[in-house]
């Protein structure tokens, strides 16, 4: 749930270009309700014998649905729908590109227990949609790591370069740069200008 929710909100956050720190209200609250979708999909309804497509594609569902139903609820729903919508543009892509029968997937668990490589390659052209992407992965790896054993041999490298531009909400930072360390979390942080 932790994983999940570090996700979206980071998701968000960064998508709506860093403005979601830890006060924001429709931000934080946004992020719950994409959580919680999220959750009863994965969880309730769907058959542990669907495949990673039908899930993605039920969220992606499940999201529209939801913020159909916010948007003609009035100003207050109809602001957080707004907010939603941001972040849930890149669900409906995940869920599209779920799609290919041909694509390698995996679980940030399986990649945690195998170690091996992932680069996350940002292209000018599709920044803007990456970005955030990159932004909510990099914070449910954080979240993975802190749940991890005190370590100092099982080492997992985060190298984040124009790392500003991810825009993550200031809790996921700081666990990142202070307590991610000491689970095996090695930082090189590269930037051409502090804030």
């Amino acid at each position: 749930e932790t994983v999940a929710f570090a996700f979206f909100k980071n998701l968000l956050t960064s998508q709506m270009g860093g403005k979601g720190d830890d006060g924001d209200f429709w931000s934080n609250r946004a992020s719950q309700i994409v959580n919680e979708i999220a959750l009863k999909v994965w969880q309730t309804k769907t058959p542990d014998n669907e495949t990673a497509a039908q899930k993605w594609h039920n969220l992606a569902a499940e999201l529209k649905h939801k913020i159909e139903g916010m948007t003609q609820d009035g100003t207050t729903q109809a602001s957080l729908a707004a907010t939603m919508q941001v972040g849930t543009d890149i669900i409906y892509l995940l869920a599209w590109r779920a799609q290919d029968q041909g694509a390698k997937f995996f679980t940030l668990e399986e990649y945690f227990n195998g170690k091996k490589n992932l680069f996350m390659l940002n292209n000018q052209a599709y920044s803007q949609t990456l970005t955030p992407l990159f932004a909510g992965f990099t914070a449910a790896a954080t979240s993975i790591i802190l749940g991890m054993p005190d370590t100092k041999t099982n080492l997992t490298f985060f190298i984040l370069d124009e790392y500003f531009s991810l825009a993550m909400d200031v809790e996921t930072q700081t666990a990142l740069l202070t307590m991610a360390r000491s689970k095996g979390g090695c930082l090189l942080l590269a930037a051409q200008m502090l804030p």
